[in-house]
């Protein structure tokens, strides 16, 4: 199964494997051009960590609300639970990715 990552910034609908508009959008796509693989794109669990990873480049704080659309499903909102989970989760990589740097750089 293959998973499109679309981020919707100004609700202006774009197809891609992965893009941004609105607001910062710059960024964003800066971002999932260096991060985004098809690996990544064929894995759920991956395509939404990293669509937050892209969102938290220019969101503050926890500010977000994600929508999954898939084809020929309902729309699904990740309950505050689950978003709180993959943000702890990046967080935690994000922190593990900076001591590993630390360590190498000694």
């Amino acid at each position: 199964m293959k998973f499109f990552l679309f981020l919707l910034f100004s609700g202006v609908y774009h197809e891609w494997k992965a893009n941004a508009t609105g607001r910062s959008s710059k960024t964003v796509i800066e971002f999932l051009e260096k991060n985004y693989s098809k690996e990544i794109a064929a894995d759920e669990e991956k395509t939404i960590k990293l669509t937050l990873r892209a969102l938290m480049e220019v969101v503050q704080g926890k500010n977000l609300e994600v929508v999954i659309l898939r084809r020929n499903t309902p729309l699904l909102t990740l309950d505050e639970e689950a978003l709180n989970r993959y943000i702890n989760e990046i967080e935690k990589e994000k922190a593990e990715e900076a001591e590993s740097k630390k360590k190498v750089k000694k």
